[in-house]
This record gives C-alpha cells, sequence and structure tokens, in this order.
C-alpha cells in the first residue's frame, strides 16, 4: 500500500474514532445517575416559623418578606418536607401586639406562636433600586439564616447549621438591572428577586437534583 493509501487510512480511523468515543461519551452522559445533593438538615414536622427581619430597619420590605415566605411554604410543599409553616398573619400579630417584641430571643417568638423550630432568616443586605429617585432597580440581597430550637436550652437552641458557620449560613443572590418607572414594577422586582433566592435558602433542607438550574424569573 502506498504511502498516501496508508495516511487517508489512519484519517479516516482517527475520524471514525473521534465520532465513536464522542458518541460513547455522550451515552455516558446520557445514562449516568442524576447528582443529587442531600439534604443537610430536617425541618420539624410540626409547626415551623419562617421569620423573616431586615438588620436595617431603612431595609424593611414587607413585599419581598411576604413573597419569601410564601414561596418557602411552596417549596416545602412541593418537594416533600412535611412541616407545617406558621402563617405568616401569625407572626405579624405577635409582632403587633407586643410593645417590647424587639427585645425578644428567637425562642420566645417561636413559642409565641407555638412553633417547635423557627428558621430565621436575616436580611443583611436588601437592595431594590439604586435610589429613590432614579428608575433603575438594581435587586440584590445577601442574608444569613439558621434554625433555632424553641423547647431546648438557651445554649443549644441553635440546631443548624454548625457552630463553625458562627452566624449562619450566608446567602446572596442579584437580578439583572432594569427600568422600572412605577410601584408596581418595583414591587414586582422585589417579588422575583424572593422567589429566586427562596430557591437557595430552601435547598439545605431537602435533597436537590443539581441538574436543574435555579429558578429565572423573566
Amino acid at each position: 500500500m502506498s504511502r498516501a493509501r496508508v495516511l487517508v487510512a489512519m484519517v479516516i480511523s482517527l475520524g471514525l474514532c473521534s465520532i465513536g468515543c464522542n458518541w460513547i461519551k455522550g451515552l455516558g452522559v446520557l445514562f449516568a445517575p442524576r447528582q443529587i445533593q442531600k439534604a443537610e438538615f430536617q425541618l420539624t414536622h410540626q409547626r415551623l416559623a419562617i421569620l423573616i427581619e431586615a438588620a436595617r430597619p431603612g431595609q424593611s420590605n414587607p413585599v419581598f418578606a411576604e413573597a419569601l415566605h410564601a414561596e418557602l411554604a411552596r417549596m416545602f410543599a412541593d418537594n416533600g418536607i412535611s412541616t407545617n409553616v406558621v402563617p405568616l398573619r401569625e407572626l405579624l400579630a405577635v409582632r403587633r401586639d407586643n410593645p417590647d417584641y424587639s427585645r425578644w430571643s428567637l425562642q420566645k417568638i417561636g413559642r409565641a406562636v407555638n412553633a417547635d423550630q423557627v428558621l430565621y432568616v436575616r436580611l443583611e443586605n436588601l437592595r431594590i433600586r439604586l435610589t429613590s429617585e432614579h428608575p433603575l432597580v438594581e435587586p440584590a440581597v445577601a442574608l444569613r439564616m439558621k434554625v433555632i430550637g424553641t423547647s431546648e436550652a438557651a445554649e443549644t437552641a441553635r440546631l443548624w447549621p454548625g457552630r463553625e458557620e458562627r452566624r449562619g449560613r450566608e446567602i446572596s443572590h442579584a437580578r439583572a438591572a432594569r427600568m422600572a418607572n412605577n410601584r408596581e414594577g418595583i414591587d414586582a422586582e422585589a417579588v422575583a428577586l424572593a422567589k429566586e433566592v427562596a430557591y437557595y435558602v430552601a435547598m439545605p433542607f431537602y435533597d436537590v437534583d443539581l441538574e436543574e438550574n435555579p429558578p429565572r424569573i423573566p
């Protein structure tokens, strides 16, 4: 066989190998077991209070807080977490009816609504728009969260995360900047941010398929 024919045969062989190898690799990806991230902590089957508070009074946003509370309750139900979420109105009533509420411990707040655990979400920094005068919104949130037991002794009340995360689990999330010229548009962005970050807040409490994309609200 001539040298030219040998070279052509080698090229064809390498090409077929490349196609075959890629095809086999594709099959491997297709039939590989899904990547499941196991739950870190099991929430109570009894009443769970989801307490959302802003670290800075000027950043308190009821629209965001209500949307986050509702989305977490929905996600827990949809993902088989059989916890009984305390209605938000009960937590708001406790805050409204007790002038010394700001001095209450998380355990006391939880016991006031007969909760077995408190999922505490502290909004360290919440921003919906850059300034009150500018129509550009750039939603972003940074938060810390932890789970507190209401019946444990104070020194052992923190159930999750571990002590190595002294201030709680840190989570941050942001949406792309866009224009919003009215209150409805601004509130819609607050709701969208809450629904997107709820995915990351809920993740530690159920088995998550890592091949599924996190939710993105248009």
